[in-house]
């Protein structure tokens, strides 16, 4: 089975119609590597969106010298 697609273009004001044609098999094993590529995308963009947080919750709450930030409860009283 072939998927078909006619692409209308203009190239210098002068429209043309391009034929453009794929089997089903070729379009199902491009689309379902698209799809493994977007979802690796996504997990990866997680991971380093959770990796960043962290980092920077973790440079917010130390300050140099080994003091922590008032925020962290370290050195409150009550």
């Amino acid at each position: 089975m072939h998927i078909g697609q006619l692409i209308r273009k203009q190239i210098d004001g002068k429209e043309q119609i391009v034929s453009a044609s794929t089997s089903a098999k070729k379009f199902s094993k491009q689309l379902g590597i698209a799809e493994s590529g977007s979802k690796n995308l996504g997990k990866s963009f997680l991971d380093f969106n959770q990796k960043n947080r962290m980092a920077s919750q973790h440079q917010r709450l130390h300050l140099p010298n080994g003091r922590q930030h008032a925020a962290s409860g370290a050195g409150r009283t009550g």
